[in-house]
């Protein structure tokens, strides 16, 4: 079986990095991606591990786009309750670094020149 994701979408957070024992590092975030049809936003929890996990940790903030390649995970536990949960998670192999669409200027304001006596 075939198990890969590639999506796009805009960090609904700043990356998180977490160091585990053995000297692992995994970066955490969460995407959001649009469904222009549809009209909803899916949000994915993504991690990506070591080198890759740096480089998303040190580049990336609240609003930047990526393109992901990875694979889908399930991550489940008990809650305190007794109840059984699952999620869905995406495991980055590859994160892309995408430009954000560029911000409007404001507009140029003239300044008035104060005279600087010598």
């Amino acid at each position: 079986m075939l198990n890969r994701f590639t999506g796009v979408g805009h960090l609904t957070q700043s990356p998180k990095m977490v160091e585990l024992r053995g000297g692992y590092k995994v970066c955490k975030f969460s995407i959001a991606i649009n469904n222009p049809i549809k009209k909803t936003v899916l949000f994915l929890d993504i991690e990506a591990w070591n080198k890759t996990g740096e480089s998303c940790s040190k580049y990336l903030e609240k609003g930047s786009s990526v393109a992901i390649d990875g694979r889908l995970d399930l991550k489940q536990w008990q809650s305190q309750s007794g109840e059984k949960k699952s999620k869905i998670f995406c495991v980055a192999e590859g994160v892309h670094f995408l430009k954000n669409k560029e911000k409007p200027e404001p507009e140029d304001l003239e300044e008035e020149e104060d005279e600087v006596p010598f």
